[in-house]
């Protein structure tokens, strides 16, 4: 099964990229990027390729990414320095539309899974509000193009620490507000477990997700026609897919 991925050289996209590696049932990783990805190096089933603008894809690579099954999008931008809110909102609103609109285009089934954040009703800060801009997009494609199966994942806190195999992909020098979240996150699993995801079943999630069947997500969660997820419900659905997982293995043995 081949899937896509965007946003590796982050935090959240090389826990998916390692778990995506890991997986037998995932043949084929195309890891669309800007920059360098160390992680796929070497390894004989994922390609980095290299996407100068993600708002305008050549016909050459849509062809290459024709028989993909789902994606999952981790590219993001936070408001920093000099970044415009006409760049945030191409980066965060603009970008992943159009990937979802094109890459779903002809196919009878393409999974799109969005990393979004938890509290985008309250509008607290111009990163939330995009994230909601580019959920209401997915929705509305989703109503245009019903082989179009669009998933958001509205995260609130993943505690990387025993994520090993990802940390000597982490950027250095870090930025001053990942230091912080570093601070925060285990404060947030301890005060409220419920609310996190630690990165390895961060990573589970959404690579189970790009490779269904499209169906709604069942839980009490879930919002949206089953599209969306709160993040309560992420280490739930894990434990499920997981079970579903199992009981394959041993009906295989069997």
């Amino acid at each position: 099964m081949h899937i896509i991925i965007t946003g590796a050289t982050g935090l959240i996209g090389s826990a998916v990229l390692d778990i995506a590696l890991n997986d037998p049932e995932v043949t084929k990783i195309s890891v669309l990027s800007r920059s360098p990805v160390p992680q796929v190096w070497a390894q004989p089933k994922a390609e980095a390729i290299y996407v100068p603008d993600f708002g305008n894809y050549d016909l050459e690579l849509v062809r290459k990414l024709e028989d993909a099954k789902g994606i999952v999008w981790c590219l993001g931008e936070t408001r920093h320095g000099s970044i415009t809110t006409e760049d945030l909102d191409r980066i965060n609103v603009q970008y992943p539309l159009y990937a979802a609109k094109t890459f779903a285009e002809g196919k009878n089934v393409f999974n799109f899974v969005f990393v979004s954040m938890l509290g985008i009703e309250r509008q607290l800060h111009e990163d939330v509000v995009d994230k909601g801009k580019a959920e209401e997009g997915l929705m509305k494609l989703y109503k245009e193009m019903p082989n179009l199966k669009p998933y958001s994942m509205r995260l609130c806190a993943m505690d990387y620490r025993g994520h090993k195999a990802i940390h000597q992909y982490i950027k250095y020098p870090r930025p001053w507000w990942k230091i912080l979240a570093s601070w925060v996150i285990p404060m947030v699993k301890w005060y409220s477990a419920v609310l996190n995801c630690d990165s390895p079943d961060f990573g589970f999630l959404l690579t189970e997700l790009a490779k269904r069947d499209g169906s709604p997500i069942e839980s009490e969660y879930a919002i949206e026609e089953g599209r969306f997820l709160l993040a309560p419900g992420f280490n739930p659905l894990v434990e499920k897919f997981r079970r579903e997982r199992r009981m394959l293995e041993d009906a295989k043995t069997k």
